[in-house]
């Protein structure tokens, strides 16, 4: 009653100093601490157990506290309290997956984001295999948000989950068939915090649910709307906070085994696929998208003392091999190769050579083919006498007459000179030419006939990589023959229709 009185100079409401006063009675049976439980109890704004008929007006801080009201008519706070009651713990979660999916990014290092949905109806028991169906995916970095109705780590109530996670991963008794588990990062909830975050839910859909009953025209629908806002504010802090776990996979001595990790620091999300990317760059199973990857590092990743790889199989292991690091793209295993081919460490030295065994010279790293399945990596052969040949398999190092790599310097067998070769790169284009005239049909024919002589092994040119497009505007149907010998090369073939 004390609050509802006309105060001096048209303040309206108490203060919590006022109230507790009038409250306090000096009595052993009634202490000031009672007092303030009551207050509490009454004023609490987070709670359905708050009063509310009582109408909180904010103060300005120091000598203007906040001032508390009983009211007669309907305010902000009742809306509220009544959609409280019909908030339900599954509309709570809806809301916390919603924002789940509007939060999460995958940053610059991770290709893909996947969210894992609980099944609408977990009593049918669907299968792993379905659930997971879209995370094993080839040449791509995934952050993987688990649901988190379902799955959540810690507080003695995670063995479910982890058992899921190992089996995503291609561990553990219900392990499932994946290739690339190790470019797949899991992110998941904490148990405890996880309680924390669906009251945080309740409170803010409950705001939700108030503010569609109200008039958009009435004063109260900007207040609401207002504190709806900050709700849902305060549950995107909770959630990124509460999200403070990623497990992913890696070997050592041992074998594979699943590095589960825990965000102690809240400015850190297992959400934010630059936090998780980092995080792993410092454990030193990433490489950060501004750094690279140096050849000599690459040299103690794979041992060719006893077998040969394709540049494919190389790059392949990126994805494949937890051993490597996660690195944000191909262009950095591209450079890590060109800089493997260049670098001779520790008595360590690589050279490119076809499946013949002739050696590869490449003087840039965009000259590399490293979806190739023809060219492979290999220790660096002694320089060989003339009549050196090779036996053509290239998992068997042998010598191989041609040019060779030696300390870095490209030297010439066979001809006594110890000079580097400089490599150019030399473009040919012609473009939209007509072949209706006669002549220069001729000329272009000889200019093909030329090219085919330079790149002939015997012509004595030193050729290494050929990158060659060439466009043909002809009637449907008149060049499939040379369709087929392009597909026989292993060179990409496509037609489209032209418009005159």
């Amino acid at each position: 009653m004390y609050s509802v009185a006309v105060r001096a100079q048209g303040k309206r409401g108490a203060t919590k100093a006022e109230l507790l006063a009038a409250l306090y009675i000096p009595d052993d049976v009634f202490s000031f601490a009672d007092a303030e439980e009551v207050f509490n109890a009454l004023a609490d704004d987070e709670d359905e157990r708050g009063l509310g008929a009582l109408d909180i007006i904010p103060g300005g801080g120091g000598s203007s506290p906040n001032r508390y009201l009983l009211v007669t008519q309907l305010n902000k706070r009742m809306f509220q309290r009544n959609a409280l009651n019909r908030t339900t713990p599954e509309l709570s979660y809806e809301l916390v997956w919603e924002r789940v999916k509007t939060l999460a990014s995958k940053g610059s290092g991770f290709d893909t984001l996947l969210f894992i949905e609980r099944s609408d109806d977990e009593s049918a028991a669907r299968p792993l295999k379905d659930i997971f169906s879209e995370v094993d995916q080839r040449r791509s970095n995934r952050l993987v948000v688990l649901d988190p109705r379902r799955w959540t780590l810690l507080n003695g109530r995670d063995s479910a989950t982890r058992e899921d996670i190992e089996a995503v991963l291609g561990l553990g008794p219900n392990q499932l068939n994946v290739d690339f588990a190790a470019t797949c990062v899991i992110a998941c909830v904490n148990t405890q915090c996880r309680d924390t975050m669906v009251k945080r839910a309740r409170s803010a859909y409950a705001w939700r649910l108030a503010t569609a009953e109200v008039d958009k025209d009435l004063d109260l629908y900007g207040e609401m709307v207002e504190e709806g806002n900050r709700a849902l504010s305060q549950l995107d802090a909770e959630i990124r906070r509460s999200f403070q776990h990623f497990a992913y996979l890696t070997r050592d001595a041992k074998g594979l085994s699943i590095e589960f990790v825990k965000f102690e620091d809240d400015a850190r999300t297992a959400l934010a696929g630059n936090d998780v990317w980092e995080d792993l760059a410092q454990r030193g199973d990433a490489v950060r998208p501004a750094d690279g990857l140096a050849g000599s590092y690459l040299h103690r990743l794979l041992d060719l003392s006893d077998h040969n790889y394709t540049l494919s199989e190389v790059v392949e292991k990126f994805w494949r091999d937890p051993v490597f690091p996660m690195i944000p793209s191909e262009a950095v295993a591209r450079r890590a190769i060109f800089d493997a081919l260049r670098v001779d460490q520790d008595g360590i030295a690589w050279e490119l050579v076809t499946p013949t065994g002739a050696p590869l010279h490449v003087a840039t790293p965009e000259q590399l083919l490293i979806n190739s399945s023809d060219q492979y990596l290999r220790l660096a052969q002694p320089t060989q006498d003339a009549d050196t040949h090779t036996d053509g398999d290239p998992d068997r190092p042998s010598g191989a007459g041609g040019d060779d790599a030696v300390g870095g310097s490209i030297v010439r067998e066979g001809t006594g000179d110890s000079a580097a070769v400089e490599y150019q790169i030399h473009e040919l284009t012609i473009a939209n030419r007509s072949l209706t005239d006669r002549a220069a049909r001729e000329k272009l024919f000889q200019l093909l006939s030329t090219l085919a002589d330079v790149i002939d092994p015997t012509s004595g040119a030193d050729v290494q990589v050929a990158t060659i497009k060439i466009e043909i505007n002809a009637a449907a149907g008149d060049l499939d023959q040379l369709g087929s010998k392009a597909q026989e090369a292993g060179a990409a073939w496509g037609t489209q229709s032209e418009d005159f």
